[in-house]
């Protein structure tokens, strides 16, 4: 696990110094070792000031910063029959990550991109460096956060926005899901392979329906237990992590529940019961509510962004993360993307009151396809920074290309007032989960820990508002690195 950088140089010269610059704005949080390689030879070193005389000379390079989850995680670049490979994530399979990638590439360099995209399931985004070319791709979910641009001379792909800082790169955009690009001298050529589509509405009944939602969910859950059995979960007691901590107790996990909160502004009693009623270990643990505002300037240099909902979802989880890891799990599982699959939110309730069934069915799909710009790139990022592995078991493809093609009136109601999640509180309560928690209201993170209020009392001290207040300490944060020269 880890984050990379790759970068060409269309004038064919040396691209050293631009990949270690990059590399450098990767160096925090928790890793082990810096990797460098060409299409011929790799250098690593825990020492990222080591590489700088050890680097290989090539119009390509690929840069990695490796933090090892498990025994078998292997350092990169890793160098292979005339090409560098960095492969960031994991495939669901029994072989090893790299073992599969190397063995997919074997016969046709190109084609084994294409089909590791189109072909198998995981969490992951990949660059291959050849002479004067390099390929690069991401899953159909987009994962794993993937960054790319150009300036004049140069292309570059990185797992973070920060490091295209030094190039002087402005216009970084993020990797489409499900692409393969080839870069070169001309600059990037993206090919769609597979993405989320929106399929036709489901001829199943509501019986049917429900047993096969059951049945990829309990999939899903069980691809991202393969190569693990002790993992957290980020846990508020609520119908989302409830029915995932439900299914990782059944499949025979060893799983803990963590949940945080801010002192006097929040109530972990709600958590706290659930996790009694599943039988399951919990964690409850609150912060001081100076604990949040010491940690703002750390949590948007994380999160790459001023928008005040991104930060405020990021403290609580960069708690839960760093709490994972204290507790030696690794691996940190979220409920993230139930909200787009099954209608959770409020607005989506008022699209259908006053635009009706067409429009809802447009934006919950638009809210799927685009839940990596929204969610997934912040969380991965925070729990990286934390040293755990984020997992997504409601973020699988399969199970999102279903359940998107579920009838709307088993997600979204008008009737007694209005309801959301439908099918998936029916769900739960197939999974005997009490009825107090399939049928409660959500509290979205930033709200029910408290850190919501502790973020508008800091705006109102300083007389401005949360847009304004993180719009200034994003400033802050990169200010040191706006006069980098390229």
């Amino acid at each position: 696990m880890g984050s990379f950088i790759a970068v060409l140089r269309k004038d064919g010269g040396d691209a050293a110094k631009e990949a270690l610059k990059m590399l450098s704005m990767t160096a925090h949080g928790r890793f082990d070792s810096f990797g460098l390689a060409s299409y011929r030879e790799q250098v690593a070193s825990r020492d990222l000031n080591a590489l700088k005389g050890d680097a290989p000379s090539s119009s390509t390079l690929l840069g990695y910063k490796f933090l090892r989850v498990f025994r078998t995680d292997l350092q990169q670049p890793i160098v292979n029959d005339g090409f560098a490979l960095v492969l960031e994530g994991r495939l669901y399979s029994a072989a090893p990550d790299i073992d599969l990638t190397l063995k997919t590439l074997k016969v046709n360099l190109k084609s084994g991109l294409w089909r590791l995209i189109d072909r198998y399931r995981g969490a992951f985004s990949f660059a291959v460096a050849q002479e004067n070319l390099l390929y690069v791709g991401r899953d159909p979910v987009g994962l794993k956060p993937l960054y790319y641009g150009e300036s004049g001379n140069v292309c570059a792909v990185a797992s973070e926005r920060k490091a295209f800082i030094p190039l002087g790169i402005k216009d970084v955009r993020s990797f489409p899901p499900g692409n393969l690009a080839q870069v070169d001298g001309e600059g990037f050529k993206f090919k769609p392979v597979r993405a989320i589509s929106k399929p036709e509405v489901s001829q199943l009944n509501r019986r049917e329906i429900l047993e096969k939602l059951e049945g990829l969910l309990f999939k899903s859950v069980k691809r991202r237990l393969s190569d693990v059995k002790r993992v957290a979960l980020a846990f508020s007691g609520g119908l989302d992590s409830t029915v995932i901590a439900r299914i990782c107790d059944l499949l025979g996990a060893d799983v803990k529940l963590l949940t945080v909160g801010v002192e006097g502004l929040s109530d972990l009693r709600k958590a706290e019961e659930a996790a009694e009623h599943l039988g399951l270990p919990v964690e409850l643990k609150l912060y001081n509510p100076n604990e949040v505002v010491e940690r703002l300037p750390e949590v948007v240099w994380i999160t790459e962004s001023p928008n005040p909902i991104d930060n405020a979802i990021a403290i609580p989880f960069l708690w839960v993360a760093e709490s994972a890891a204290k507790s030696g799990r690794r691996v940190l599982f979220f409920g993230q993307g139930s909200d787009e699959l099954f209608g959770g939110y409020h607005r989506y309730l008022e699209t259908l009151r006053r635009f009706g069934p067409k429009l809802l069915a447009e934006n919950l799909f638009k809210d799927v396809r685009d839940a990596y710009l929204k969610n997934l790139e912040r969380d991965v990022k925070v729990c990286l920074h934390a040293g755990v592995e984020a997992r997504f078991p409601y973020m699988d493809y399969d199970l999102a290309e279903f359940a998107l093609s579920i009838p709307l009136d088993l997600k979204v109601s008008l009737a007694d007032g209005g309801s959301r999640k439908l099918i998936l509180r029916r769900l739960a309560l197939r999974l005997n989960i009490p009825e107090s928690i399939a049928k409660a209201r959500k509290r979205a993170v930033q709200y029910s820990t408290g850190v919501d209020k502790v973020l508008r009392k800091v705006a109102k001290e300083k007389g401005v508002n949360l847009r304004s207040l993180f719009s200034d300490l994003y400033l802050k944060a990169f200010e040191e690195y706006s006069n980098l020269k390229t």
